[in-house]
C-alpha cells in the first residue's frame, strides 16, 4: 500500500515539473522573443544609439555652417559629404540616405532628424548650384579665383560667368553702384540665378544688380534698409520680391520692367517709395485700369486717362502717397484725403489744385512732406472735409 502512495506522488511530482518547466520555458520565450524581448529591447536600445549619434552629426554640421556664415569661411562639409561619412560609420543606410535627400528629414527610434537648414540656419558663403543646397564654389574660392573682388568690407565685382545661386558672406556691408561694378572687359548678361544679401549690408546701391535678366530670386534680409533708384531693373527673371520690415524707401524705377515680376510684399516700414517702381511688372499691369493703386497702406497712384481738374478719392486708412503718383503734366487735380496720412511724397502738389482734407489745419501740419520747401500758395485745401 505504502509503495502504490510512493508512486502515486512520484507522478504527480513529475506533472507539476511539467507544468513548472512549460511555464517557465514560455516565459523564458516571451522574454527572448515577446513584445518586450530582450533582443527587441537591445534592438530598439541599439536604434536609438544610432539615432542619437545621427542627430548629434546633423546638429554639429548645421552649427558649422552658422559659424562658416558668420566667419566667411568654408570648413564645413556639404550635406552629401556628411551622409557618406555617416554611411561609413553604419550610422546610416542607403534607403535612409535617399530618404533624407528626397524629403531632408528622416525618424530613427524615438528621433525626428531634420536636415534641412530653416531659416535661422544659413547657408555659408559661396555659390550654389541653382535651386539647391549644394556647393560650387566656396567664398574663398570666388576670391581667389577673381570670380569677386572684394575692397575691405565692399564687394566691387561679380563676374557675369557666375551662374548659380549667390550667397554673399557678412562680412561684406556695402555693394557698389552700376559703374564701378561693372568694367569695361564684362559684356553680356549675367548668369546668376539667385542672390542672398545679408543683413549687414544696409543699402542696395543704384542698379546694383539692373539687367541681371537671369535672376529669378533675390533674397532681402533684415537690416536692409534702403533700395536705391534702378536697383533691379530690367531683372526679367524675377516672378517675386519679399521686403523685410527693416527697409524705409524703395527708388525711382527700383523694379521697373521687371515683366514677371508678379507678387510683391512690401511692409509698413516702407515710407518712401515712388509711382514707378514698379511699373512695367506683371504685378502692375494685373492692377485695373481707371482706378487707384494701392500697396498695402501706400496710395502708389493711378493707373489710367487723368483729365484736368479730375477727382482722386484716397481711401481712409491710407498713410503714405507715393512720390510722382500722377505723372507730370500739370492736371489740376481735386484730391479727397484722408486724416490718416501720415506722408505726402515729391511731385504731388505740382499735379494737384485743390485737396479736401478730413482733418483739421492742426492734424493737416502733423503730415510729412518728403519735399518740405515746396510752397503750398498754389493749392487750395479744405479743412475738416467731410468725405
Amino acid at each position: 500500500m505504502k509503495e502504490k502512495n510512493n508512486k502515486g506522488i512520484t507522478l504527480i511530482a513529475l506533472a507539476v515539473t511539467i507544468i513548472v518547466i512549460l511555464i517557465l520555458a514560455g516565459i523564458s520565450i516571451n522574454l527572448i522573443f515577446g513584445e518586450n524581448s530582450l533582443i527587441k529591447q537591445a534592438k530598439k536600445s541599439k536604434e536609438e544609439n544610432r539615432g542619437g549619434s545621427v542627430e548629434e552629426y546633423c546638429n554639429l554640421w548645421k552649427s558649422n555652417i552658422k559659424l562658416d556664415t558668420e566667419t566667411g569661411f568654408s570648413t564645413s562639409q556639404t550635406l552629401d559629404e556628411l551622409l557618406n561619412d555617416l554611411k561609413v560609420k553604419k550610422l546610416l543606410y542607403d534607403n535612409e540616405i535617399e530618404k533624407i535627400q528626397n524629403d531632408g528629414n528622416i525618424t530613427i527610434g524615438s528621433h525626428n532628424i531634420n536636415f534641412n537648414l530653416e531659416d535661422n540656419d544659413e547657408l555659408k558663403p559661396g555659390l550654389y548650384q541653382a535651386g539647391t543646397t549644394q556647393l560650387i564654389k566656396s567664398w574663398s574660392e570666388l576670391i581667389s579665383n577673381g570670380d569677386l573682388i572684394i575692397n575691405e568690407s565692399k564687394l566691387t565685382k561679380i563676374s557675369y560667368e557666375l551662374d548659380g545661386d549667390l550667397v554673399i558672406s557678412s562680412q561684406i556691408t556695402e555693394l557698389n553702384k552700376y559703374g564701378e561694378t561693372r568694367t569695361s572687359s564684362m559684356s553680356g548678361t549675367p548668369k546668376l540665378k539667385c542672390v542672398n544679401i545679408p543683413s549687414t549690408i544696409k543699402e542696395i546701391p543704384t542698379s546694383a544688380f539692373g539687367c541681371f535678366q537671369n535672376l529669378n530670386k533675390i533674397i532681402l534680409n533684415n537690416g536692409l534698409e534702403t533700395i536705391s533708384d534702378s536697383a533691379f531693373i530690367y531683372c526679367k527673371g524675377l516672378t517675386e520680391i519679399i521686403i523685410p520690415n527693416s527697409v524705409s524707401k524703395i527708388g525711382s524705377n527700383a523694379f521697373k520692367n521687371c515683366s514677371n515680376l508678379a507678387t510683391i510684399d512690401i511692409p509698413e516700414s516702407v515710407t518712401t517709395i515712388y509711382g514707378n517702381s514698379f511699373i512695367g511688372t506683371k504685378w502692375y499691369k494685373s492692377q485695373s485700369n481707371n482706378k487707384n493703386i494701392y500697396i498695402g497702406k501706400i496710395y502708389y497712384g493711378y493707373k489710367g486717362s487723368l483729365s484736368q481738374g479730375k477727382i482722386i478719392e484716397i481711401k481712409d486708412g491710407t498713410k503714405v502717397i507715393a512720390n510722382n503718383a500722377f505723372e507730370s503734366n500739370n492736371w489740376n487735380l481735386i484730391i479727397s484725403m484722408p486724416k490718416s496720412i501720415e506722408k505726402i511724397g515729391n511731385g504731388f502738389f505740382n499735379e494737384v489744385a485743390t485737396i479736401n482734407y478730413e482733418g483739421s489745419q492742426v492734424e493737416w501740419n502733423k503730415i510729412i512732406l518728403e519735399d518740405p520747401s515746396y510752397s503750398l500758395n498754389s493749392v487750395n485745401i479744405n479743412y475738416n472735409y467731410n468725405i
